[in-house]
């Protein structure tokens, strides 16, 4: 399997008043990494757009070993 690695840091603008990652910018942050996925491995939203097709999110699912902070 392909992997992909997609550098991010966490802005001021996407944290709680705790400094820590709130959940619908992680959200945000997910869409941007499942883009370049499928970008680099060929299905990206230009080549499916061309063929009329998309592709759909249908479940996450995921668990914080420690809070995400600002500027991380």
């Amino acid at each position: 399997m392909l992997k992909t690695s997609v550098e991010l840091e966490v802005a001021s603008y996407m944290t709680d008043c705790a400094y820590r990652l709130r959940a619908s910018s992680f959200m945000d942050l997910a869409q941007v990494m499942a883009m370049e996925g499928s970008e680099s491995l060929g299905f990206g939203h230009d080549r499916l757009g061309r063929e009329r097709k998309t592709w759909v999110l249908y479940r996450m699912q995921f668990k914080f070993l420690r809070p995400v902070v600002w500027k991380e």
